[in-house]
């Protein structure tokens, strides 16, 4: 028997959640290319990036939340949610309650919004508890292990508890170990991965140090910059806010590199593909920040 987290609210917030922070998003580097260059520009940049990471963390709920499910044999029950999940074999399973009657998770720690819980909590006299659950407590299952809890919340409890006693009575029909998988193996490749993290965060550090030149540079300069020549003599002048844009476009890019170089990495599983699209970003914020230092007055 297999099935799918109950169907509430999460999914809806989640995507809420993203547009939410994509907009705010495009409103701060609107603000900054529109307004004036200050201080207060860096800051919404740092906000802009703190936007992505966030975003980042949601999208990757819903990934998981997608493919989540929990199913139930005679041998085992097992929670897969993304590249994370629970193998529990029966014969380890002390009891299945309702959530309710447990009392409250407390201590959470993890990703939550209305409607999407995972991470790990306590529960009151029975210890620590991994979470992976879509709905409130009056429809969540606790499964009790001689090693810890683990609560859950199947689109139908009430079916779960009638199958998890008729495969119990049926009796394992082969040996299972427990298995607890807290990260997906393309994550712990990543995490390992540090020709990635570095073009991530250089290409994230060297945009921020594009914005601060800009700022720095921008009472430096007269009303009419030169932004291109043509055999050595200005051929298109602009204001020193025009290279904000030039900004904003590198902030784009290492954005959008990012997140596509993310799937190439998690979904196709080609790190190279990946690594080149991060490189790019990384080029770009370079080529953008020779082309801002040598804007003469």
């Amino acid at each position: 028997m297999e099935q799918k987290p109950y169907a509430g609210s999460g999914l809806v917030f989640g995507l809420g959640i993203v547009v939410a922070l994509t907009l705010l998003s495009i409103g701060l580097v609107v603000l900054a290319i529109t307004e004036p260059i200050s201080l207060l520009t860096i800051v919404r940049v740092l906000l802009v990036l703190a936007n992505v990471l966030v975003t980042g963390m949601v999208l990757y709920g819903l990934t998981c939340l997608s493919s989540a499910r929990y199913a139930l044999d005679r041998n085992a029950v097992t929670i897969r949610w993304g590249g994370s999940g629970e193998v529990i074999p029966l014969t380890n399973v002390q009891a299945v309650s309702r959530a309710r009657e447990q009392g409250p998770i407390t201590h959470f720690r993890g990703l939550r919004w209305p409607g999407y819980h995972v991470g790990r909590g306590k529960i009151a006299g029975m210890g620590n508890v991994q979470v992976y659950c879509t709905a409130p407590a009056e429809r969540q299952l606790v499964i009790t292990t001689s090693s810890g809890s683990f609560a859950i919340s199947p689109e139908n409890p009430d079916r779960f508890l009638d199958q998890f006693a008729a495969q119990r009575e049926l009796g394992p029909s082969q040996s299972v170990e427990q298995i607890s998988v807290r990260v997906s193996v393309a994550a712990r490749d990543l995490v390992r991965d540090r020709v990635g993290l570095a073009l991530l965060a250089v290409g994230g550090l060297l945009n921020l140090a594009l914005f601060s030149l800009v700022v720095v540079r921008h009472d430096q300069l007269p009303r009419a910059v030169p932004l291109r020549y043509s055999g050595g003599l200005p051929e298109r002048y602009g204001s020193p806010a025009d290279l904000l844009a030039l900004a904003a476009v590198g902030l784009v890019a290492w954005i959008v590199d990012g997140l596509l170089g993310g799937i190439i990495y998690f979904r196709v599983r080609d790190r190279i593909a990946a690594h080149l699209l991060w490189g790019a970003a990384v080029g770009l914020q370079l080529l953008l920040l020779t082309a801002v230092a040598n804007v003469r007055p």
